[in-house]
């Protein structure tokens, strides 16, 4: 038996499906048994298929994790600030003015504002959540999106509690941003969760 598409080179086997004689070079070994090309493209075309579904991340699921690690550097760096601000001494007199009053502890002749420094270390975990949220969404892992609303509920907290230490019209400029790119996450979170596994 020659083969089907080289007529001159003798055939080391036949197709599964459909019989036809395969040379050496022509051949294709699935799952233990010889398939010709078309055959092949055909047995796996199903397989390739989920495949590529699975391997491609939606574009709202890309652009949350995104956001959601930049929303974590974000309060990150003012988490920094605020808690520099409540352990230097004296440095809590400066124009970034968060709260109107602070709970003070003598230390060696200066003061030490605990207010701003609980409130950083509260803000550091928020963005610790952000971060890993934005990097399990890039995962595509479930836990990413619950970890993201969690990030969500205590930025927007965090966000108010701030505001109303604040009362300045910078501060009442950010609540809007914040509760918008809350908004804006929880909808692309939710816009891409069947992706998630």
């Amino acid at each position: 038996m020659k083969c089907y598409r080289h007529p001159n080179v003798d055939a080391v086997g036949v197709c599964y499906e459909c019989g036809k004689g395969l040379c050496a070079a022509c051949a294709i070994s699935v799952r233990g048994r010889l398939y010709c090309q078309t055959d092949v493209d055909a047995l796996l075309a199903p397989e390739r298929r989920d495949s590529g579904q699975d391997d491609k991340r939606p574009a709202a699921i890309t652009l949350a994790s995104i956001l959601f690690v930049l929303y974590g550097v974000g309060e990150l760096a003012l988490s920094i600030l605020l808690m520099y601000y409540g352990v230097v001494p004296g440095s809590f007199n400066n124009p970034l003015r968060f709260f109107p009053f602070s709970s003070s502890v003598s230390l060696i002749d200066t003061t030490v504002s605990l207010a701003p420094f609980i409130t950083g270390g509260i803000l550091f975990v928020a963005s610790m959540i952000g971060i890993l949220s934005g990097d399990w969404l890039w995962s595509r892992k479930r836990s990413g999106a619950v970890l993201g609303f969690v990030q969500i509920a205590v930025g927007t907290v965090l966000a108010i509690t701030l505001i109303g230490f604040n009362r300045s019209s910078v501060a009442y400029d950010i609540l809007p941003v914040v509760l918008g790119l809350n908004v804006a996450l929880a909808i692309l979170t939710i816009a891409g969760r069947r992706s998630l596994s």
